[in-house]
């Protein structure tokens, strides 16, 4: 079994993938959907994923579905739409204030592609923005004036709250974490605010990155979300989405553009991940992007993501539930967790070595390379 199949057993029920089927097919017809909707139940998938029911009802009006579950799938978009409105009533209090002091911003991620389909809406956390480095210091005093709690976000942004707890924007400097998974990310956000045009969105000026950032900024994290737990993530279906959108009749589509922000950021690997993900869930959905950017496969990333999933995080658990009194009474037992745990956290740096282990312990079924 392959690292994506792993994964992808993890995510995708067979009723997801007859839902993608359907959702994703090039000619749908009525047949299919009736024979999908036999299959998944809006009462059972929820939400998130009936969403996607719901975009395919604007989409294609031609194919009816039933009449006890056409209203609902309306009513679906609008009750999205208006859970959105503490965001982006939020967002636009803030950034008001930001376009006053000329700190110029950069949306990306759901909020870009909130403005880009205001009729597709979705479940946003918060909205996510791009500001100079230089203005950071500025953007959180006004935060913080305007009375909203700001706490850093890792090594690249700083997470604005309501006093009530609830995430409204997410200030970054940098797009990617620089210290995460090696990522390098300053100099490709500068580049961002030479292509970004101007935008005026929910009141407020904004700058909007082409669709070629847009795209790319939207694989390199996929690549991150799909290692997280399954349960957290209701986002990917919603990124197959933006990925079609993003490609679909665009003539003027720019690959150049993404070949030199994957090098410039260094994340093939997390962008061949992404491709692959995606090929899985919905097949030949990546074969013209796949011919124009000319990657291939990383084994050794591949490795890396079984290595972390099956050894290096359990066991991270595990040291992060133990306590100071359980490691004075047993400092043997419990300080061969940790320092194990700290040897298998080293080695994620050496390929060869995460190689290695991993034929030593699956037998060389998952084993690339």
């Amino acid at each position: 079994m392959s690292v994506i199949d792993e994964i992808y057993q993890q995510y995708i029920s067979s009723e997801d993938q007859v839902l993608l089927d359907t959702i994703f097919a090039k000619k749908p017809t009525q047949k299919l959907l009736d024979d999908c909707l036999k299959v998944c139940d809006i009462e059972i998938m929820g939400s998130y994923k009936s969403l996607m029911f719901s975009y395919f009802m604007l989409e294609y009006p031609e194919i009816k579905f039933p009449a006890h579950l056409a209203p609902r799938l309306k009513g679906l978009i609008d009750y999205f739409k208006f859970s959105n409105l503490n965001v982006i009533s939020n967002f636009s209090r803030i950034i008001k204030v930001f376009n006053n002091a000329d700190i110029p911003v950069v949306l990306f991620k759901g909020m870009a592609m909130k403005v880009l389909r205001p009729n597709l809406s979705r479940a946003m956390g918060d909205a996510d923005i791009l500001i100079p480095e230089k203005n950071i210091k500025k953007a959180i005093e006004i935060c913080l004036e305007l009375g909203y709690d700001v706490e850093r976000s890792g090594k690249h942004a700083y997470c604005v709250r309501t006093k009530d707890g609830k995430d409204v924007l997410d200030i970054h400097h940098v797009i990617f974490n620089p210290y995460d998974e090696g990522i390098v990310g300053k100099k490709y956000s500068e580049t961002l605010f030479t292509r970004a045009t101007k935008h005026t969105a929910f009141g407020v000026d904004v700058l909007l990155p082409p669709y070629e950032d847009l795209l790319f900024i939207t694989l390199v994290n996929l690549s991150r979300s799909i290692r997280r737990p399954p349960d957290y993530n209701h986002s990917l279906y919603y990124t197959l989405y933006d990925y079609l959108f993003l490609l679909k009749d665009n003539k003027n589509f720019d690959f150049s553009i993404v070949s030199r922000n994957i090098k410039i950021t260094k994340t093939k690997k997390q962008v061949t991940f992404a491709l692959d993900f995606m090929e899985k869930l919905v097949p030949g959905i990546t074969s013209d992007f796949r011919k124009q950017i000319l990657l291939k496969k990383n084994d050794n990333f591949y490795n890396l993501i079984l290595y972390e999933a099956k050894y290096v995080k359990p066991l991270k658990k595990t040291c992060q539930a133990i306590y100071v009194f359980e490691l004075r009474r047993h400092p043997w037992r419990y300080g061969k967790l940790i320092l194990k745990f700290l040897f298998l956290k080293k080695l994620r740096h050496f390929p060869f070595c995460v190689r290695w282990y991993l034929r030593n312990n699956e037998k060389g079924e998952y084993i690339a390379g």
